[in-house]
């Protein structure tokens, strides 16, 4: 048969990447942004854990922002 420029297989295997896109993007945006480990995030959790004191922790901020 002469599908023209639509051929079902095509389709099935566009709309099967379209789907797998779409599910992983998902996970993606959906996942926690608390438990990403930048090094802020690090270094404000040892800070609250108290493993480094205030001063430390500013010279360590601006270190990491330069």
């Amino acid at each position: 048969m002469h599908w023209g420029y639509f051929h079902p297989i095509g389709f099935l295997l566009l709309a099967g990447l379209l789907i797998i896109t779409i599910i992983l993007l998902k996970q993606r945006y959906y996942e926690n942004p608390h438990n990403s480990h930048t090094a802020i995030n690090i270094l404000e959790e040892r800070l609250a854990k108290g493993e480094i004191s205030i001063d430390e922790y500013k010279t360590l901020k601006e270190t990491i922002k330069k």
